[in-house]
């Protein structure tokens, strides 16, 4: 009890914040990689943003070639802030705000189910995650697990108040919840399999009503330009592996299966 009190103490809860926050702000000023693969992952996506700079349909048409089973998205995200020409320190620096973002939306979807729980005790449980291996080394080099995990929080969030609406403003958030959740997918595709989680969801509410068949074929149409992509013109990145060159400890990567 002593230590819930503590928690709540105003001076504890800033020095903590506080902390845990230029913690992050040091990692990034030494390069931070304590997954050990963030930095390579991230220099991939810079060559292969280079590559769409260059020649964007051949880059595109071409991707499973490339040697990587990341979504394509992040690297023609950075072609673009190349062709603007913003420096790479620059692109860093800004990434370094989503993970507050994650934190604060994670701190809103706590306060969604934990009413009864002093915000100050969820707000410090939501900057757990910035102690995490994995998000640290990805805030300091982006990476489309970082901008997937965004929108996966995001989703979630909307599917807490779907849960929670009343039942003529559950179909605005089922709605919400599938555009945000194939937005993360089309980022991060392996986050895909929580649109059957989901949907179990919408099923219980709708049964085999309109609404069900509605959310079904929104579910359907979001995904045609993925399986377009993938299956029609055959470019079948997902099945490449994730680290063909460098040695098994590495691959492991401990300090994040760790925790």
């Amino acid at each position: 009890m002593s230590y819930i009190k503590k928690m709540k103490n105003e001076k504890f809860f800033i020095f903590t914040v506080l902390l845990v926050s230029i913690s992050l702000l040091i990692g990034f000023h030494f390069n931070e990689d304590s997954t050990g693969g963030a930095y390579l992952d991230y220099s991939v996506h810079n060559q292969i943003s280079e590559k769409f700079l260059t020649n964007f349909k051949k880059t595109l048409l071409e991707y499973d070639q490339l040697n990587s089973r990341h979504s394509p998205i992040v690297p023609i995200f950075f072609s673009f802030f190349k062709y603007l020409n913003i420096s790479e320190y620059f692109i860093r620096s800004i990434n370094l705000i989503i993970p507050f973002l994650i934190v604060y939306i994670f701190y809103k979807c706590l306060s969604l189910n934990f009413k009864k729980i002093n915000s100050k005790i969820l707000i410090l449980f939501s900057f757990l995650v910035i102690l995490s291996p994995t998000i640290r080394s990805l805030s300091i080099w982006p990476d489309s697990h970082l901008f997937g995990l965004l929108f996966f929080i995001l989703t979630l969030y909307s599917f807490l108040i779907f849960l929670k609406s009343e039942k003529d403003n559950k179909i605005y958030y089922a709605i919400i919840n599938i555009i945000l959740l194939a937005l993360c997918c089309y980022i991060r595709p392996s986050f895909a399999l929580f649109s059957i989680y989901f949907f179990w969801f919408f099923y219980k509410e709708y049964k085999f009503s309109k609404i069900l068949f509605f959310l079904f074929f929104l579910n359907i149409l979001l995904s045609l330009p993925a399986f377009y992509f993938l299956f029609i013109l055959d470019v079948m990145f997902l099945t490449i592996p994730a680290v063909n060159e460098i040695d098994s400890f590495t691959r492991i990567n401990p300090a994040n299966k760790i925790l």
